[in-house]
């Protein structure tokens, strides 16, 4: 099941203590801005699963960040929200934990959710023969006494 909800606004997420980013609601449109991102074409065709993980999480949060509150720059004062400035914050490893956790799996969960329908005989699967053999009838018959 899928819950639709028209009324899609953006949503804070807290990330560390005192810091939070307003995010997008993460859409499909969302996500294929993401994917056009030349560090995800990159990654793709030369990283391993890994980076290209962080490609498109960094390539998302450039998209989807609004607002943010508690990040501030080199001086102090408040940084802009900027694909740069979002770059750098995703590259503390603590925030990238909390980033991928409860923006990027919220996403997750959803597509999973839209997944439910019956497979498809396309995968590995389709052309695979039965390979159970029925059970055998077995004869029993009384013990001689």
């Amino acid at each position: 099941m899928i819950r639709l909800n028209p009324h899609r606004e953006p949503a804070w997420f807290d990330l560390l203590p005192g810091v939070r980013v307003k995010v997008a609601p993460v859409t499909s449109a969302l996500m294929l801005a993401a994917r056009k991102d030349a560090a995800v074409r990159e990654a793709v065709l030369t990283s391993n699963d890994g980076e290209i993980e962080v490609a498109i999480g960094k390539a998302l949060a450039q998209v989807a960040i609004l607002e943010w509150e508690g990040v501030v720059d080199a001086d102090d004062k408040p940084a802009p929200v900027t694909p740069e400035n979002v770059g750098l914050l995703l590259d503390v490893w603590e925030v990238w934990i909390a980033w991928s956790a409860k923006v990027l799996s919220t996403f997750v969960v959803m597509s999973a959710e839209k997944n439910v329908s019956v497979p498809l005989p396309s995968g590995s699967w389709a052309g695979a023969g039965n390979t159970a053999e029925p059970a055998k009838a077995s004869a029993t018959t009384a013990p001689a006494a």
